[in-house]
C-alpha cells in the first residue's frame, strides 16, 4: 500500500533540512504503532466482554508478546504480597517467577 501525505511548509522545511533521516521509515513506524494500539484496544474490549478470541488473534498476540490481561490493574493482594516480599528480601534480587510463586502458595 502506498500513502501520500500533505504537509505544511514549516514541516517541509524541517524535512528538507534533515535529508539524512529516513522519513518514510519514521512514518511507517508511527502507522504501525497506531495500528497495533488500535488492534490491542479492540482485542481488550472483546476480552472484557468475555468474547471468544480467534486463533488468529491469539497468534498475533503471541507474536507481539501481549495479552489483554496485561492491561488490567494488579490486584491489591498481589501488590501487598510483592511489597512484603520486597521488605523481607531487601538484599535479595528476585529473578525467577518461582521465587514469587512460593510466596503465594500460602494465600
Amino acid at each position: 500500500m502506498n500513502i501520500t501525505l500533505s504537509i505544511d511548509k514549516n514541516l517541509e522545511a524541517i524535512i528538507k533540512e534533515s535529508k539524512y533521516i529516513k522519513w518514510t521509515e519514521i512514518a511507517r513506524d508511527a502507522i504501525r504503532e497506531k495500528a497495533i494500539e488500535l488492534k490491542k484496544e479492540e482485542l481488550f474490549n472483546r476480552y472484557m466482554k468475555k468474547e471468544k478470541l480467534s486463533d488468529k488473534a491469539h497468534k498475533w498476540m503471541e507474536e507481539i508478546d501481549w495479552h489483554p490481561v496485561d492491561e488490567l490493574e494488579l490486584k491489591d493482594v498481589f501488590v501487598k504480597e510483592i511489597k512484603k516480599i520486597k521488605i523481607e528480601n531487601k538484599n535479595r534480587k528476585i529473578t525467577k517467577i518461582k521465587d514469587i510463586n512460593k510466596h503465594f502458595d500460602n494465600l
